[in-house]
C-alpha cells in the first residue's frame, strides 16, 4: 500500500440532505471526492481525499527584487518535493525493473513490476 493511499481520510462535511437512498460519488483530481452515504431519507455527506501541500515563507523584498524568480524557484522546489513524496517510494521498484531488463531477466522484471503495481494500487480493506 502506497503512502498516498494511507494518507486518504474521510471527514463529515456536516451537510445533511433529505432524499432517496442513493450513493453519489463526485470525483475531482485536484480536490477530494465527495461521497454521500444513506440512511432512510437522510443523506450524510463525507469528503474523502488527501491533501498534499507545503508552506513556504518568502520575503516580499526578495520576490520583488528578483522579478518573481525567487517565487518561481520556490514553486519548482516544492513541486519536486511533492512529486518525490508521491512517487519516490517506487524508485527502488523502477531500478529493479531496469536492472532486470538490462540483464534480460524478464521473470525478475515481471516480478518487480508486479511488486510495484501491488504497492501502488493495493488499499487496506479495514482502516483503524
Amino acid at each position: 500500500m502506497s503512502k498516498l493511499s494511507k494518507a486518504i481520510t474521510a471527514h463529515k462535511t456536516g451537510q445533511e440532505f433529505a432524499g432517496p437512498a442513493t450513493i453519489h460519488v463526485a470525483s475531482r483530481w485536484s480536490d477530494s471526492t465527495t461521497w454521500t452515504t444513506t440512511a432512510p431519507d437522510r443523506l450524510l455527506e463525507y469528503r474523502i481525499g488527501v491533501s498534499i501541500e507545503r508552506t513556504m515563507r518568502i520575503s516580499e523584498v526578495e520576490v520583488d527584487a528578483s522579478n518573481g524568480r525567487v517565487l518561481t524557484d520556490a514553486v519548482d522546489a516544492v513541486t519536486r518535493s511533492i512529486i518525490e513524496d508521491v512517487f519516490g517510494e517506487f524508485r527502488t521498484h523502477f531500478r529493479a525493473i531496469e536492472i532486470a531488463v538490462y540483464q534480460q531477466d524478464y521473470e525478475a522484471a515481471r516480478q518487480a513490476l508486479h511488486a510495484c503495481e501491488s504497492q501502488m494500487f493495493t488499499t487496506e480493506e479495514h482502516r483503524s
